[in-house]
């Protein structure tokens, strides 16, 4: 466990080291490494040696390739950064930053713009949880986000079309009578080897359903759960949003970091 006092803790001490691609690396290996790792977003640097950032490569630039035997390389697909984080800067700056530019995860950089590794909302979120958990005291239902979901029978295409819409990357999956049966995110997409003409077909004789790409069983709690149920569950199964449910098993609502972390900086750093 972390011992540094909140508000001292930096993104040095909660950062986690994953690879970074070179520009002329081929996409297949940044669609290769993002599955493993199971993360959003891997940096681009432009050497082996001292290796200063260039770019980023996101889940949804894998998507979006039309083949998984492309012969695309990452700088043909990368995105200019956009949450760069120091490697000093500390907790209430990594959250400012990151939530100022609606991005669950930023690069981390020494004072020289060498690439250091990654630090996302779940690490801030997984500080506070282990040293001040009193926060997540609040009812859960006050942290619902909009309610936006998938139906088992839906097209993939539909879901596809939905993440890019919304620009969320993960929704419940619901029977006809909205019970919660699975999720389906972006890392189930990739994870599953979906490419962009799979996702965006609909004209293909066999039709991809939602049910045969989704995770179960669904990460729910109830309506009448505290935010330190949600976070229990995310922390512990790191997941990046939970659902909240009736108790007929109904959604109710959607809780993801990005409302967590909201929540954090209301009450811990705003103030």
């Amino acid at each position: 466990m972390i011992s540094i006092p909140v508000g001292k803790v930096k993104a040095e001490n909660i950062l986690k080291k994953f690879p970074y691609l070179l520009p002329y690396d081929k996409a297949s290996h940044a669609r290769e490494l993002i599955r493993e790792y199971k993360i959003r977003v891997l940096a681009v640097a432009n050497s082996p040696n001292n290796p200063k950032i260039v770019g980023l490569i996101k889940r949804v630039n894998i998507l979006n390739i039309s083949s998984t035997k492309s012969n695309l390389q990452v700088n043909d697909i990368m995105e200019q950064p956009i949450a760069i984080i120091r490697e000093d800067d500390e907790v209430d700056v990594i959250l400012n930053a990151l939530l100022k530019n609606n991005e669950w995860y930023g690069i981390v950089t020494n004072s020289s713009g060498e690439y250091k590794g990654i630090v996302g909302l779940e690490d801030v979120i997984n500080y506070y949880y282990k040293n001040e958990p009193e926060i997540f005291n609040v009812e859960a239902s006050v942290l619902s986000k909009k309610l936006e979901y998938l139906y088992e029978d839906d097209e993939i295409s539909k879901a596809w079309y939905k993440m890019l819409e919304h620009d969320y990357a993960g929704f419940p999956v619901v029977k006809r009578d909205l019970k919660v049966v699975g999720s389906l995110t972006q890392h189930d997409l990739i994870s599953k080897g979906y490419t962009r003409i799979q996702l965006e077909s609909q004209t293909s004789p066999r039709k991809i359903l939602v049910k045969e790409a989704m995770n179960v069983p669904p990460i729910c709690i109830k309506q009448s759960d505290k935010v330190t149920n949600a976070v229990d569950e995310m922390v512990n199964k790191n997941v990046g949003r939970v659902f909240i449910i009736d108790d007929g098993g109904k959604i109710k609502g959607i809780i993801d970091r990005s409302d967590i972390a909201r929540l954090i900086f209301e009450k811990k750093i705003k103030s």
